[in-house]
């Protein structure tokens, strides 16, 4: 009668597990499914793949080279928070605001609840400096406050997206509810429009995009670039 419903738990656990795993990957489908349509005409999944094999091995290289640690490379400037949030603004468009889901932080910024919001999100293995002119977010950055006047907010989980690529896969995910926590707290606290925000994501950043658009009701526009 113990083996009987020893093997009816085990079993029971077994099917939860088997759910729980194919739901992960259901996800990773559909937000995979949502950017292909913006990758390139030239650029095959295989070669996808066989770039952010490139950038991995790159990645290992440098970090023999230096003779450093990941945690020395990667280590966090705002102590706060592991995620973060760097916010410009049109009278700001040099000197970033850590943006957090506080009151603190909504004082301490410059945020315009009326401004769109534009979210840039980098994908795999990206290191964010915000002092660097030549990065392509400070760029982008840069363009969209010269055009617009819009808060603009680079998200930098520089953190989690080191290799392998299957954990820093998964842990875009993660960060994407996360973000998508962000902007409901901004829309409670700070009466922000979701039809106002755009996320723009670049690599694992466009995946992650597309998860949190999945989980924020009314979201106004999502641009990714898959590799």
């Amino acid at each position: 009668m113990l083996l009987e419903n020893m093997s009816s738990y085990f079993f029971l656990l077994v099917t939860v597990l088997a759910i729980l795993y194919l739901k992960v990957f259901e996800t990773g489908y559909g937000i995979e499914h949502q950017t292909e349509e913006n990758r390139n005409e030239d650029e095959s999944p295989n070669e996808c793949e066989r770039l952010q094999q490139e950038k991995e091995n790159n990645y290992k290289a440098v970090l023999a080279i230096a003779g450093t640690s990941e945690s020395a490379m990667y280590s966090p400037r705002d102590t706060d928070s592991p995620i973060q949030y760097l916010l410009y603004t049109p009278d700001h468009p040099e000197e970033p605001c850590f943006l957090e889901p506080n009151l603190e932080a909504l004082e301490r910024c410059p945020f315009n609840a009326t401004y769109p919001m534009k979210f840039l999100i980098h994908g795999f293995l990206v290191k964010i400096t915000p002092a660097s002119v030549d990065n392509v977010f400070m760029l982008m950055k840069n363009k969209f406050l010269a055009l617009y006047e819009c808060n603009v907010i680079v998200v930098d989980w520089s953190n989690y997206n080191k290799p392998p690529y299957t954990i820093a896969a998964f842990n875009s995910q993660l960060v994407a509810t996360e973000l998508s926590n962000l902007i409901k707290y901004l829309q409670k606290n700070k009466g922000i429009h979701p039809e106002n925000v755009h996320l723009i994501g670049q690599s694992l950043g466009a995946q992650m995009a597309g998860a949190a658009g999945r989980i924020t009701p009314n979201l106004g526009r999502i641009t990714g670039d898959y590799c």
